[in-house]
């Protein structure tokens, strides 16, 4: 078990083609070793990388279905990446809502926000889009293609909630910027509030 693993994991570590046969062979193997997570985990990345979306997801799926573990954060993020890509916001949603609450890593719950922010936006969910675009914009470090992003589904949300008297001064403030997308549309936006 040990040694067949490590071998797939010395492939894997080294960049080697080799490593998914390898991995693909420790599972068939062993399908209750004791580095069948691991194994699950490093044959997505692997499938991942090559472009197997579907296959890739499916191995994300079952290290996601585990108690949390390890993986879990690495999982969560490139699993809800790739039901967004479908456009399954529902099921993204939810990948994104726990990988919010585990995130132990600095980094991931920016991703984790980012992408709640996305899914409600696209559900319709304009009330969570606030909240979570509040959020977003409360954090520390966030870059500012990240804030004109938000902002402007804040300002959208507002608008399309009815409540224009909240969204005029965000618009107006991204319809200032009319070189991006957002500031264009807001530009556009404003003049319809007007």
């Amino acid at each position: 078990d040990s040694l067949s693993y490590q071998s797939a994991e010395k492939l894997y570590l080294a960049s080697d083609k080799k490593a998914r046969a390898q991995f693909e062979r420790y599972l068939s193997q062993f399908p209750n070793g004791s580095f069948v997570l691991n194994s699950h985990f490093y044959l997505a990345q692997l499938l991942y990388n090559d472009g197997e979306f579907d296959k890739a997801l499916a191995e994300y799926e079952l290290v996601i279905a585990q108690p949390d573990n390890y993986f879990t954060e690495g999982a969560l993020l490139k699993a809800a990446g790739l039901h967004y890509n479908n456009e399954n916001y529902v099921q993204a949603l939810s990948y994104f809502e726990r990988l919010a609450k585990i995130s132990n890593s600095g980094t991931s719950l920016p991703d984790a926000l980012t992408g709640i922010l996305r899914c409600q936006f696209n559900l319709a969910d304009y009330q969570g889009c606030i909240t979570t675009a509040s959020q977003i914009l409360a954090l520390e470090k966030v870059s500012d293609i990240l804030k004109r992003e938000t902002s402007y589904k804040l300002g959208l949300s507002y608008y399309n909630s009815g409540n224009s008297d909240k969204a005029f001064p965000i618009l107006s403030k991204l319809s200032v910027d009319t070189n991006s997308a957002e500031g264009a549309e807001s530009k556009f936006l404003i003049a319809e509030i007007l």
